[in-house]
């Protein structure tokens, strides 16, 4: 399902918000697909385990769509770490 969102040219607000992720668990299909969309705003409030690490947490960043205007992580249990990738 996430492909398929990820794949809409049109979709530029992806909201997550409360639902729990797992970063681990996306494929390198996901991370291409999020690379190349069009999305604007992405809101991931709340939704990030607390035991997301460094090295799971860097394929997102690095994944995240150039035009990327606004990126909410409120509530993810990120660390000073996390934010210096």
């Amino acid at each position: 399902l996430l492909l398929e969102l990820l794949a809409h040219k049109s979709l530029e607000l992806l909201d997550f918000g409360g639902n729990q992720l797992e970063l681990a668990s996306f494929s390198a299909d996901v991370w291409r697909a999020l690379s190349q969309c069009n999305i604007r705003s992405l809101f991931l409030n709340d939704t990030m385990e607390s035991s997301c690490s460094q090295e799971v947490f860097q394929p997102f960043v690095a994944s995240l769509p150039p035009q990327l205007v606004y990126l909410n992580l409120a509530n993810c249990s990120l660390e000073a770490p996390h934010m210096a990738l």
